[in-house]
């Protein structure tokens, strides 16, 4: 008995949109009847005989969004840690503020879809939060003048082409914007090219990990467009040019962000600030290479 109640609630809870339709409709009916007897006369016997059910509902209502929304976050951890099995991994690891974001809206789709049912508008359309399959994106390859910047320059390609993936998929509200990308093992390979004299990666993307957002909203700065790189002959010119790339990687996360329809101005840079600068040099090519930190990168909708 304890057993086939265990499986059941294992298989319904947070799982079935069905069943959090009706805790929810017996939640509101409950109160709504708690709420009409309360205002006819205070009979304690039978506000307790109405307020148990009322209670019951709404713990098992509340328990259905905790469980979903746990359900999400391990699944969206489980999508980092893919081991090399052939399976995809992560380029990138989710912050836990992120984590909880992408659960939330979620959880919010899910009592949605609970509530009103499947519709064409919405309902109908996969939901954004989450990694979702990419065979369109495919093997993509971006060189740069070192390793590092080959590296980075390829990752924000990878994020561009996971944005037209991501984009198919459904928000309550703002658009569904890519995070990461998902790539199969093993990842981001990178080679020196003696010919041209840079380097080129290259990686195979199986999964976009989707996310809503709005161009004004606030979105933490996702890597890799929260650093800047610059090379150069003297520390000087490497600083400058890290400067530089750190204002244009903001202009290019703005960038990628969506301006509310059906007008869709562009989304461009509202306040961009600098952090702190490292630098180091090499002693083969005798090149600086320094790292502009981006401490605010905000967006706004029009020129």
């Amino acid at each position: 008995m304890i057993t086939s109640v265990q499986t059941l609630l294992q298989a319904k809870l947070g799982r079935c949109p069905k069943c959090m339709r009706w805790s929810i409709l017996g939640a509101l009916a409950s109160w709504s009847a708690y709420g009409a007897a309360a205002s006819l006369g205070p009979d304690p016997a039978l506000l307790l005989v109405l307020g148990i059910p009322a209670a019951c509902f709404t713990l098992l209502m509340a328990t259905h969004v905790l469980v979903y929304m746990i359900r999400v976050s391990v699944a969206l951890r489980a999508f980092e840690r893919r081991v090399a099995n052939g399976s995809a991994e992560a380029a990138r690891t989710m912050s836990r503020r992120r984590l909880a974001w992408m659960a939330c809206q979620a959880a919010v789709g899910f009592v949605l879809v609970a509530v009103f049912g499947r519709r064409p508008a919405f309902g109908q359309i996969p939901a954004c939060a989450g990694p979702h399959a990419s065979p369109n994106v495919g093997v993509l390859v971006s060189t740069g003048e070192t390793e590092m910047i080959a590296r980075r320059n390829l990752e924000i390609f990878i994020i561009q082409r996971c944005d037209n993936a991501c984009v198919n998929f459904g928000c309550m509200t703002g658009d569904c914007r890519a995070i990461q990308g998902g790539l199969k093992n093993p990842g981001i390979k990178c080679h020196f090219d003696k010919k041209t004299g840079s380097f080129t990666c290259q990686a195979e993307v199986v999964q976009c990990v989707c996310g809503c957002s709005t161009c004004e909203g606030q979105n933490p700065l996702i890597p890799p467009f929260n650093v800047g790189i610059g090379v150069g002959d003297t520390q000087a010119t490497a600083q400058m040019a890290a400067a530089a790339d750190a204002a244009a990687l903001c202009g290019q996360f703005c960038g990628h962000l969506l301006c509310p329809a059906p007008t869709r101005p562009p989304c461009g840079v509202n306040v961009f600030t600098p952090g702190g600068v490292t630098c180091s040099s090499d002693k083969k090519t005798g090149k600086f290479t320094c790292i502009q930190m981006i401490t605010t990168c905000t967006c706004r909708c029009g020129t």
